[in-house]
């Protein structure tokens, strides 16, 4: 056979393959099986006419546009309350319009954002840290039980046990609690919700998204329009006038630590909560309420409005219920401004002032001691940089004011101060890792190009594709390693020189040696001549 020969057997080959790339692929890629919580599937119910469209529209896989699964089915209730309903389910396959370029240019803004976090996290850290040790070294032990002129204005640390003399009161259910600093209404409605799942795919050198929108029947603490759902014929239906009440909460406005009154912003920051049994006064009161639902029951820690007269086997949809809880006065240890006899923030920039002002300039100040703040504010650069680096630095901001509560402990300032002390670490240690993870990604996603021309190699273009994707993932995580370690390395260096220039040290001496061993060996791995 002749070089010609073999050329236009081969050319044909690839037309042959480039005709099928046009075509829908098989069934099996799309069998993406999806659990939804609480959806009963039951396929011996399942309309047969539904599973004839199907079928039909199986064939339109690729088609932009068209939904395949749309048998919407029977959705019923038995006489056990058994919810039963096919699988309750549309699908979408569209073809994704970015391209390689999207990618690249999404993984360069999150390697800024990640780089800059990082940065900006050993600051925040640093930053706090030294804030914390001045306000131990202030802060003074308070007697809850009288008040102290000397304390006045001060940073102050008490413990004791909070008391309310008020009675909060729900006037819709009559529901009224003592000796608590809030009362919670939580009401709840049985109602269809909307659950989107996607997942996406590339054929081709082309990428898909398929949707999947899932249908089912949960409680929810807010009233879910079906109106809004991506499709709705008529059969998914909530109605509002169920939901004839919503969630409200109660709070005390005087609420006593000892001699002093807790301010409201502590009040807020209380939040251990304890379920309240309903009473049967509650029970007459939702008798008398007007509501569509016919029946009331208590059901648990529930006051339950049903449209099923027999209360068995389950909710129906349109069932209402409501639930009570409180947070009730405790044991209390606040850290905080003692002004009269309440509280208020501690701000470190108006309490320590200068003393504050010049320890945080000692750490951003440059090597030159010019005491210039490291300038991440994007100045210079365009808005798109510089609204990022405003967003870093904002969530990275350190502490600036202390109004600390702690619920059902009983502590003292060392321990108090130690346990701020490990959280800020674990939110470090916490953002040191996303920024790890997010720059590994970035790279990836800026590698893409390379694994996306891969994919278009006939016959062999997915396996191509899928293996230099895992290529490009590894090369991330490598390179990633690297650049996150010496972000970080280099922050230290920056702000925690004690420790960031000696471990710098290390590494440089490391790497050095690992360099100068590998040029003294042969190939053979004996040392050189």
């Amino acid at each position: 056979m002749t070089k010609k020969s073999i050329l236009l057997v081969l050319f044909f080959i690839y037309i042959l393959n480039s005709q099928q790339k046009d075509l829908g692929h098989s069934d099996s890629q799309f069998d993406v099986s999806v659990n939804v919580e609480n959806t009963h599937i039951s396929h011996e119910h399942t309309n047969s006419k539904n599973l004839q469209g199907y079928k039909q529209n199986d064939n339109f896989h690729e088609q932009q546009g068209y939904y395949t699964n749309n048998g919407y089915g029977n959705q019923y209730n038995n006489y056990n309350g058994n919810n039963y309903s096919n699988q309750n389910s549309q699908r979408r396959v569209e073809e994704d319009k970015h391209s390689w370029v999207d990618d690249v240019v999404v993984g360069a803004i999150l390697f800024f954002c990640c780089f800059l976090m990082l940065i900006l996290n050993e600051r925040r850290f640093v930053k706090t840290g030294k804030r914390l040790q001045q306000a131990y070294k202030i802060c003074e032990k308070l007697n809850p039980l009288e008040i102290d002129p000397n304390t006045q204005g001060k940073l102050i640390c008490a413990s004791c046990y909070t008391e309310c003399k008020e009675v909060i009161f729900d006037p819709k259910f009559a529901v009224n609690v003592t000796n608590s600093m809030k009362l919670y209404r939580k009401c709840e409605m049985y109602q269809w919700q909307e659950i989107r799942k996607t997942r996406s795919y590339e054929r081709n050198g082309k990428k898909y998204t398929e949707t999947y929108y899932e249908y089912k029947q949960d409680w929810y603490d807010h009233f879910i329009d079906a109106n809004q759902f991506h499709q709705n014929k008529g059969f998914y239906q909530n109605n509002q006038q169920c939901f004839f009440e919503h969630s409200d909460q109660f709070r005390a406005q005087t609420v006593h630590f000892g001699a002093f009154r807790l301010s409201q912003s502590q009040i807020d920051q209380c939040n251990k909560k304890e379920t309240i049994p309903i009473s049967q006064d509650v029970l007459q009161t939702g008798m008398t309420m007007n509501r569509p639902q016919q029946n009331v029951q208590i059901s648990g820690n529930y006051l339950y409005f049903s449209f099923n007269t027999g209360f068995g086997g389950g909710p129906q949809l349109g069932d209402f219920r409501v639930s009570f809880s409180k947070v009730p006065c405790s044991d209390l240890t606040v850290v905080t401004k003692q002004t009269g006899d309440t509280f208020e923030p501690w701000q470190f920039t108006k309490e320590l002032g200068s003393k504050m002002n010049d320890s945080d300039s000692s750490l951003d100040s440059k090597s030159s001691g010019s005491g210039d703040e490291l300038d991440v504010s994007g100045s210079g650069c365009c808005g798109c940089c510089g609204c990022i680096c405003q967003c870093c630095k904002f969530i990275n901001k350190p502490i600036h004011e202390i109004d600390w509560v702690f619920e059902s402990e009983k502590l003292n300032k060392k321990q108090v101060f130690k346990k701020k002390a490990n959280q800020e670490s674990t939110r470090t240690n916490l953002q040191r890792f996303g920024g790890w993870v997010g720059i590994c990604l970035s790279i990836w996603l800026m590698l893409s190009p390379v694994y996306s021309l891969l994919y278009w190699f006939p016959w062999v273009g997915k396996f191509l594709g899928s293996v230099g994707s895992f290529i490009c993932g590894l090369v991330g995580f490598i390179l990633g390693s690297l650049i996150s370690g010496l972000t970080i390395g280099i922050a230290w260096i920056w702000y925690r020189p004690y420790i960031g220039i000696p471990l710098m040290v290390i590494c440089s001496a490391l790497l050095a040696y690992i360099i100068y061993a590998g040029e003294t060996n042969d190939g053979s791995g004996q040392p050189a001549a």
